[in-house]
């Protein structure tokens, strides 16, 4: 084996298609449009079903994007398809007995529509409109100088493609600031899910506006500690808003055996957690939940990862903020069981979704993940409640349900709805998990190692 200037030619080699790769994701790129793309809403009506169109769904990768995934037979799956694949995909579907019908006719036309209610201007319509990742950036910069005694932003680091990863945290400054438990909110870690980093931001400029007016965010001020991490997935985020609005992973390229290429992991496949691995995409790069090659190979996961852990102490409670399906979900996703806890936990979802249904009079779906939606490994309430020990780890789903036609593409009309929805369940919740705010799973265990 050659070597060149003391290096190994194999080594040389490896590190040029490293660099091609990451040059051709910093080109140009034309934003793609989605025209004649329809969304079919499939309906496996037994065990059986279940098994054949998840056979058909792995037999098809690549050529379609799952939205919406379920293992329960009854429960729908929605699925992406562009105007090529259509046709063949519902033969295979109708040779399978797979009942379907059309959800969405036409993508690009929702994508077109999606921000029509948008009010740009000042402050006051920010909750009006979906917002770039810098548009996000500058509001906490914004708040923090209008709110300098509650407002600390922290950089929780860097991503792949060195955009900062910046959170904020809202602290009353009593003196008992230090004693009071930390709310830990994590929004955007899929990048197409465009409704969660908007109803974070929501939720935190209500936590400082209103504080002073009502009563049920006074609580939530006066109770806890709250950090937000608006979009974890600042890369994904930023290529959804540039080029592909239905982008969900992170940008890493990925490279594969031979001359291939992919870009992106699941980062809510990428947590180490107990029976890592066993997704069914873990070989196949261009899945959209490939989980990487190891648990934390993604410098995002790594860097939250660390924050969470340096802060463990200090955490009573942990929620991802997701879309869609309007679902509370507990631990676990990785196994088919409750935790010793769940009771609890329970207690706490049933307040939320009751307030939510009080509020909006939508209907939100609780329970484990696993018995819930599917199996789901490395996802973050796995990891943050086992490796934690924080018992109220939970994933909210959010807007729309499985029912509406809308899926990711969400008008910008429903973003203030959504959080108030949302803010009215954790106002619910608050006066529980304070019962207890220093309640730990297995409390005399040491934290695992990552």
């Amino acid at each position: 084996m050659k070597a060149v200037g003391g290096l190994n030619l194999n080594f040389l080699q490896f590190g040029v298609a490293i660099l091609a790769i990451i040059a051709s994701q910093h080109l140009s790129h034309s934003l793609r449009l989605f025209d004649r793309h329809k969304v079919l809403r499939v309906q496996p009506q037994t065990e059986d079903h279940v098994s054949s169109l998840r056979e058909l769904l792995q037999s098809w990768n690549g050529a379609l994007d799952v939205w919406k995934q379920s293992s329960i037979p009854g429960e729908e799956v929605h699925v992406h398809l562009g105007p090529d694949a259509i046709e063949d995909f519902k033969s295979d579907l109708t040779k399978r007995s797979l009942k379907f019908e059309t959800m969405i006719e036409d993508t690009q036309a929702l994508i077109d529509n999606e921000g029509m209610c948008c009010s740009e201007g000042d402050e006051d319509n920010f909750d009006s409109c979906y917002h770039t990742v810098n548009e996000i950036h500058d509001e906490l910069f914004r708040l923090r100088k209008e709110y300098p005694d509650l407002v600390k932003l922290v950089n929780v680091g860097k991503s792949y493609e060195k955009q900062d990863m910046l959170g904020i945290e809202i602290k009353q400054n009593t003196p008992d600031a230090s004693e009071r438990g930390l709310v830990f909110i994590l929004c955007g870690i899929h990048a197409r899910e465009w409704i969660s980093p908007a109803t974070c931001m929501y939720i935190l400029r209500q936590l400082l506006e209103s504080k002073e007016s009502d009563e049920g965010v006074a609580n939530m001020v006066n109770s806890f500690n709250w950090f937000f991490l608006p979009v974890f997935n600042v890369d994904g985020y930023r290529f959804t808003q540039e080029v592909d609005r239905l982008w969900r992973k992170n940008r890493r390229p990925i490279l594969l055996t031979g001359s291939g290429k992919a870009v992106g992991v699941d980062l809510n496949r990428n947590f180490a957690t107990e029976n890592w691995g066993l997704n069914d995409c873990v070989s196949k790069a261009n899945c959209e939940t490939y989980p990487g090659d190891k648990p934390f190979s993604e410098i995002e996961t790594q860097t939250v990862a660390a924050y969470l852990k340096s802060r463990a102490s200090e955490l009573v409670s942990f929620f991802d903020i997701h879309s869609y399906s309007q679902l509370w979900m507990a631990p676990w996703g990785n196994k088919n069981g409750t935790p010793a806890e769940y009771n609890l936990m329970r207690r706490v979802m049933k307040a939320g979704t009751e307030a939510i249904r009080s509020t909006s009079g939508k209907a939100f779906k609780f329970g484990p993940t696993y018995q819930t939606i599917y199996p789901a490994y490395g996802i973050t309430i796995d990891y943050v409640y086992d490796t934690l020990g924080v018992t109220h780890s939970y994933t909210i789903e959010l807007r729309p349900s499985d029912k509406d036609d809308n899926g990711f593409i969400l008008p910008a009309c429903q973003i203030i709805d959504s959080g108030k929805e949302i803010m009215a369940a954790f106002k619910a919740i608050t006066p529980i998990m304070a019962e207890n705010p220093k309640r730990k799973v297995k409390r005399d265990r040491k934290l695992r190692s990552q």
